[in-house]
C-alpha cells in the first residue's frame, strides 16, 4: 500500500497555510496541495479510512470527506440537531467509520455543557447523506467534566474506541461503540503497573495485526533532564475486559525535551509503526518502531493538543466521499 502522511504545510512562508503530502517511504518528498481541492475553512483532520480523509471546522459544526489522490471532495450538509451552545470542539467526539453495509459513517457525540444539558449523540450516512440521532445507553456525563478530556477515535473491526482520562485524579477508561448495533460500552483498563519509582502513566489506543490494543508507558526517575520510561502492550480480547498483555517493553532513559518536542502519526499496518516530525528542526522526519513509540510517555500525555487534528496517515485509493459512486 502507497502511505501518505498528510498535514499543514507550515514550511512555506511565501503563501497562506495549505496542507501538503508527504511519502512516507520517501520522507524528503513533501508535496503541497493547491487549495481549491479543499475548503480552507475546514482546516482540522479528524481521521482517515479507506483512502477518505475527514475534515472539520475549528468548532465542528461543518464537516467534509476528502480524497487528496483524486481531490474529489463532498462538503457533508449541516447536522441540525447541532447545539449552537458547544463553544469548545472538544465539547464534541467525532468518530469515522464504515459499517457492515459499506456504508461510511460519522458518529458526532455532544457532550452535555455542566448546566444540565445531556450528552447527544448523530450518525452522518455517506449514502442517505444526512443525519439522524441516536440514544445513548450509558450515562457519559458523568465523565464530562472540566478535568476530562476525549481522545480521538481508534476504529477496529465493527467497533469504535475512545480513550478517556482524567487530569483531576487520573483515572481513566475506554468507551467503546459498535457501529452496527449502535451500544456504547465501557472498558476498564488494565492492571496498571504501579511500582515505587513510577511517577506517572499514560496510555494510547492503536490498531496492530486488526486488533485493538492498549500502550500504557510509564516514567520516573528524573535526573539531569533525562527520565527512564518503559512500557506495556495490551490486546482486548473480546467484547468484554478480557486484556491480555502482549509484551512489556524494557527500561530505557530518553531525554524528556526531546520527547515533548515531537509529533507522531501512526499507520495500521507495514513494517514501520509511525511517522514522527521533530518539531525542533523543520521538516525533519523519521520512523518509529513499535518499541519507540510504545515507551513514547511524552507523547501519550500530550495527545490532546492541536497536532492530534493537523496530521493523519492515510493509504491512497479511488474511493469516492460521494454517495453511490
Amino acid at each position: 500500500m502507497d502511505y501518505k502522511l498528510l498535514m499543514f504545510d507550515k514550511y512555506n512562508e511565501a503563501r497562506p497555510k495549505s496542507f501538503c503530502t508527504l511519502d512516507c517511504e520517501n520522507l524528503n518528498s513533501m508535496i503541497s496541495i493547491p487549495s481549491k481541492y479543499f475548503d480552507p475553512r475546514l482546516k482540522l483532520i479528524l481521521a482517515s479510512l479507506d483512502g477518505l480523509v475527514c475534515l472539520t471546522s475549528v468548532n465542528m459544526k461543518q464537516f467534509a470527506f476528502w480524497n487528496p489522490l483524486t481531490g474529489a471532495y463532498k462538503m457533508l450538509p449541516f447536522n441540525g440537531y447541532h447545539s449552537s451552545n458547544m463553544r469548545r470542539s472538544r465539547d464534541g467526539i467525532i468518530g469515522f467509520y464504515i459499517d457492515s453495509s459499506n456504508d461510511y459513517k460519522l458518529l458526532h457525540i455532544l457532550l452535555g455543557g455542566g448546566n444540565g444539558d445531556r450528552a447527544r449523540a448523530y450518525i452522518y450516512s455517506q449514502r442517505l447523506d444526512s443525519w439522524r440521532d441516536i440514544s445513548i445507553n450509558i450515562d457519559l456525563n458523568y465523565k464530562n467534566t472540566s478535568s476530562s478530556y476525549w481522545f480521538k477515535a481508534t476504529f477496529s473491526g465493527q467497533t469504535l474506541y475512545f480513550k478517556l482520562t482524567s487530569c483531576r485524579n487520573s483515572n481513566e477508561a475506554i468507551i467503546s461503540f459498535d457501529v452496527n448495533t449502535e451500544v456504547f460500552k465501557v472498558i476498564q483498563y488494565p492492571p496498571i503497573y504501579s511500582g515505587i519509582f513510577i511517577s506517572s502513566y499514560s496510555g494510547c489506543l492503536v490498531v496492530l495485526n486488526g486488533c485493538i490494543h492498549l500502550c500504557v508507558a510509564y516514567c520516573g526517575g528524573k535526573y539531569d533532564g533525562y527520565e527512564w520510561v518503559l512500557g506495556d502492550l495490551w490486546r482486548l480480547d473480546g467484547d468484554e475486559d478480557g486484556w491480555v498483555k502482549v509484551t512489556a517493553f524494557p527500561r530505557s532513559h530518553s531525554y524528556i525535551k526531546d520527547l515533548r518536542s515531537q509529533s507522531i502519526s501512526t499507520t495500521l499496518s507495514g513494517n514501520w509503526f509511525a511517522i514522527a516530525e521533530d518539531n525542533k528542526n523543520n521538516k525533519s522526519f523519521h520512523k518509529l518502531s513499535m518499541e519507540d513509540f510504545a515507551t513514547n510517555y511524552w507523547y501519550f500525555n500530550d495527545l490532546g493538543t492541536v497536532y492530534t487534528y493537523c496530521r493523519t496517515i492515510y493509504v491512497e485509493t479511488l474511493i469516492s466521499p460521494h454517495p453511490s459512486e
